[in-house]
C-alpha cells in the first residue's frame, strides 16, 4: 500500500538477529521493496520528520519525544487485545501454535478492515482451522512416513480432513489416491448385531436397530416417532427377525458393490475416521476389503477399547491421548455439511432428515469454509517450511473456548444439537444453555420491582415497601457498575439484550403484570399510583 503511494519505506530492527537474518528473512518472502534497513540505534541519529510507525518498540527504547515529529502510531496487535481479549487468552509464551493462529487470525482481522462480524466464519477459523489442520497435517506425515499410495477418508468425519490433506499434497509434490467413504456405524447396526444378545452396548444398538427399521420396513413404519419400551422393541426386531436378516443381507451386497466401484489396488491402505471405541468403520471396510491391511488413524481413541483384534488386520494410531472437555464440541468441528445416511440399498444412500441435522448443515457450511481458509492462508505464509500443531496444545487452545463460553457463544449454539444414537433420534445441546428470554426478564429491574410491588399483600409489607424498592435500586446499580467494569476489561462479559435469547419469548415475557408495573415505576415514580390501577385493569382484559 505504501509502496503504491510512493512512499518511501524505512525498516528497522531491534538487534535481536543480525542484519544478514532479517535481509535473509525478507528476501525469502519476496520483499525487496523497502529504501533503507538500520538498527534503532542508527536510525536514531538519522532525520527522518515525517513517518508512519508500526508498533511501539522504538518509542519506548528511545524515548523519541513524539511531538518532535509529524507520524501517524498504528499498533494493530493493541487494538486486537483490546477488542477480542476471550481469542488472546489462547496465548502462551511457549506455544508457537497459538502465535501462528493469532497471527493468522489477525492478518484476516487486519485485512477485513479490523471487522469479523460474522460469529461462525470467526469460530471456524479460529477454533475449527486449527484442529482440522493440526489432525490433517499429523495424518499426511503418517500416510507419507508409511508410504501409502491410497487413503480412506470416512465419511463424515473425513470431509474437510480430506480437502485439507490434498491441499499439503499440492504443496509437497506428493500423489496419494484419496476417497471420501461412507462406513457409519449405522451400517453396522443394520449388518451386526445379535438379537438374542443380553448385553445392550454404550450405543444402545437395539433402540438405534429400531429406528432404523422403522425407515426401512414397511411393517415397522407404524411405530415410527412412537415412544416404546425397550423389551417391546427387542420383542418385535425377533419376530420379525427373517425380514431384517433379509434386509441386512441385501444392505451388505449393496455396501459390497459400493465399496469395490473404487477399485482400491494397494495391498496396504490409510484409513481416517475422528474417534473410535469399537473401530466400527475399519470393521466394516474389513468386511469387504478382505486382503487388505489398513493403517488406521484417529484423532482420539477412547480407553479400553475393543482393539484386541486388530494386530492382523490394522495399525491403529491416534493423533491425540487427550480429549476435550466436551466430548461433542469436536464432533462438531470435524464433520461434514451433509446428511447422516442409515444406509445403503439398491445403490442408493438413503440420509436421515430432521430439524437438528437440516440446522447444522447449514451452519457447517460456513464453518467448513474457514476451517479450510486457515489451511490455505497457512501453507500459504510457510510454503515449504513444515508447520506441526501438538496434540495437546490444539486440545488446550478449544478447551480454554470451552472453559470460557459466555452468553455470545451459549446464543449461538442455543440450536446446536448433538445425535447420541446411530439411528439420530436421541438429541441433546452441544451446550447447556444457562439463560433464557424469561430469566433477562425475571434478572430486570423492572420485573423485581413489579413483583415486590405485588408481594405487597400484608401490612408489614406495605409498610417495608419503599425501603425494599431503594435497595432493590440501589442493588441494581451495583451490579450495572461491576458489569460495566468487567465489559471494559472483557468485551465477552457483555450480555446480550433479552430479544437477542429470543425476540417472540422475550415480548411474551414483558407482558407480565410484574414487569409492566417495575416499568411504570422507573417511569412515572411519583404518579405511580395513578397509573397502577389502569395497568391491572388492562393487563386483566
Amino acid at each position: 500500500f505504501l509502496k503504491k503511494l510512493g512512499k518511501k519505506i524505512i525498516l528497522i530492527h531491534n538487534n535481536v538477529y543480525s542484519m544478514k537474518y532479517i535481509i535473509d528473512i525478507l528476501q525469502k518472502n519476496n520483499i525487496d521493496f523497502y529504501e533503507n534497513i538500520y538498527s534503532y540505534k542508527d536510525f536514531y541519529r538519522k532525520d527522518y520528520s515525517n513517518f508512519l510507525y508500526f508498533g511501539k518498540f522504538l518509542f519506548e527504547t528511545q524515548n523519541i519525544n513524539q511531538k518532535e515529529y509529524r507520524f501517524r502510531y498504528v499498533n494493530p496487535k493493541d487494538v486486537f487485545v483490546r477488542y477480542n481479549p476471550k481469542l488472546c487468552g489462547i496465548y502462551r509464551n511457549e506455544s508457537l501454535e497459538s502465535s501462528i493462529i493469532l497471527g493468522l487470525y489477525i492478518k484476516k482481522w487486519i485485512l477485513s478492515d479490523k471487522h469479523i462480524d460474522n460469529y461462525w466464519e470467526s469460530f471456524g477459523y479460529f477454533y475449527g482451522g486449527p484442529l482440522c489442520y493440526g489432525l490433517a497435517n499429523f495424518i499426511y506425515n503418517e500416510a507419507v512416513k508409511n508410504d501409502l499410495k491410497e487413503f480412506i477418508f470416512v465419511a463424515r468425519d473425513g470431509y474437510v480432513i480430506e480437502k485439507i490433506f490434498n491441499f499439503l499434497q499440492q504443496q509437497f509434490k506428493t500423489n496419494i489416491k484419496t476417497e471420501y467413504i461412507y462406513a457409519s456405524r449405522a451400517l453396522k447396526v443394520l449388518s451386526k448385531i445379535d438379537l438374542n444378545s443380553n448385553h445392550l452396548p454404550w450405543d444402545d444398538k437395539i433402540s438405534s436397530l429400531f429406528d432404523l427399521c422403522t425407515k426401512a420396513l414397511d411393517d415397522f413404519k407404524k411405530y415410527q416417532g412412537k415412544s416404546i419400551s425397550k423389551k417391546i422393541q427387542l420383542d418385535l426386531l425377533k419376530q420379525y427377525s427373517d425380514k431384517i436378516n433379509y434386509l441386512s443381507s441385501k444392505i451388505e451386497k449393496s455396501f459390497v458393490k459400493y465399496i469395490k466401484k473404487y477399485s482400491f489396488k494397494q495391498n496396504k491402505i490409510g484409513l481416517f475416521d475422528f474417534v473410535t471405541f469399537e473401530f466400527s468403520s475399519l470393521n466394516i471396510l474389513q468386511s469387504v476389503l478382505k486382503k487388505k491391511f489398513f493403517y488406521a488413524y484417529y484423532f482420539y481413541i477412547i480407553p479400553n477399547s475393543k482393539n484386541f483384534f486388530l494386530s492382523n488386520i490394522a495399525n491403529a494410531q491416534s493423533y491425540s491421548t487427550i480429549f476435550f472437555k466436551n466430548h461433542l464440541i469436536g464432533e462438531f468441528l470435524v464433520t461434514a455439511p451433509e446428511l447422516p445416511i442409515s444406509f445403503i440399498k439398491d445403490g442408493k444412500i438413503n440420509r436421515m432428515d430432521n430439524i437438528h441435522e437440516q440446522y447444522k448443515v447449514e451452519i457447517y457450511k460456513i464453518i467448513s469454509q474457514f476451517e479450510l481458509e486457515f489451511s490455505k492462508d497457512l501453507i500459504l505464509t510457510f510454503g515449504d517450511f513444515r508447520i506441526f500443531f501438538r496434540s495437546d496444545e490444539v486440545v488446550r487452545i478449544i478447551n480454554y473456548f470451552i472453559d470460557n463460553i459466555d452468553y455470545k457463544d451459549r446464543y449461538y449454539f442455543k440450536d446446536i444439537y448433538h445425535s447420541e444414537n446411530s439411528a439420530h433420534t436421541k438429541y441433546v445441546r452441544i451446550f447447556n444453555q444457562c439463560a433464557s428470554a424469561t430469566d433477562s426478564v425475571r434478572n430486570s429491574l423492572s420485573y423485581r420491582i413489579g413483583l415486590r410491588i405485588m408481594q405487597s399483600k400484608t401490612l408489614k409489607k406495605i409498610l417495608t415497601l419503599p425501603f425494599s424498592l431503594i435497595n432493590i435500586i440501589y442493588q441494581d446499580y451495583i451490579d450495572k457498575k461491576i458489569k460495566s467494569e468487567l465489559e471494559v476489561k472483557n468485551i465477552n462479559f457483555k450480555i446480550p439484550k433479552v430479544e437477542e435469547h429470543d425476540f417472540i419469548e422475550g415480548k411474551k415475557n414483558k407482558q407480565h403484570l410484574a414487569y409492566q408495573l417495575g416499568e411504570c415505576f422507573l417511569k412515572h415514580p411519583i404518579l405511580f399510583i395513578f397509573y397502577f390501577v389502569n395497568i391491572y385493569i388492562k393487563w386483566k382484559k
